[in-house]
């Protein structure tokens, strides 16, 4: 895999999660702060921990 394909999903999975907690009206200010900085720095990463925690979490309570 090229290192400009994985930039490249490392920054949609940035934007993925941040999108996603802003939208959020559940989670205070300090949590989505918590949530975009991970995202900002370890965007895969937190995107799969995002999904796993959050975003399942989410899609259930509707």
């Amino acid at each position: 895999m090229s290192i400009g394909l994985v930039a490249i999903i490392q920054i949609a999975a940035a934007v993925w999660v941040i999108t996603n907690i802003v939208k959020r009206q559940d989670k205070t200010s300090e949590q989505r702060l918590i949530w975009i900085l991970a995202a900002v720095v370890a965007g895969i990463i937190t995107a799969i921990v995002y999904y796993v925690l959050e975003h399942s979490k989410q899609n259930t309570n509707h």
